[in-house]
């Protein structure tokens, strides 16, 4: 998908210390994410978009992340603050 593909991308270039945890956390979403698939739907939408549209789902989303990554919780928190402090920066780039 040309958004995922955008966003690996993106990914890289603001974790290029860490390009193995955005390309890990990438792929745990995409597969896992599915577990609550009503909320990844509207996750997926919303953080493409601006991060800020639908908080109740971002929290459980966030949550989801944070306990079903905890053997790497590293990865799950830095890729959770990187998506909330750089998602929305290049906004052309996420939604293309």
């Amino acid at each position: 998908m040309a958004t995922d593909s955008c966003r690996l991308i993106f990914m890289a270039a603001h974790l290029c210390a860490d390009f193995t945890c955005a390309t890990r956390c990438t792929k745990f979403m995409a597969a896992h994410l599915s577990a609550d698939f009503t909320c990844a739907a509207r996750c997926t939408k919303f953080m493409a978009a601006h991060l800020s549209a639908d908080f109740t789902c971002a929290a459980r989303c966030t949550k989801f992340m944070v306990t079903h990554l905890s053997a790497d919780f590293t990865c799950a928190t830095t890729f959770t603050k990187f998506m909330v402090t750089h998602l929305s920066t290049d906004f052309t780039c996420v939604v293309q």
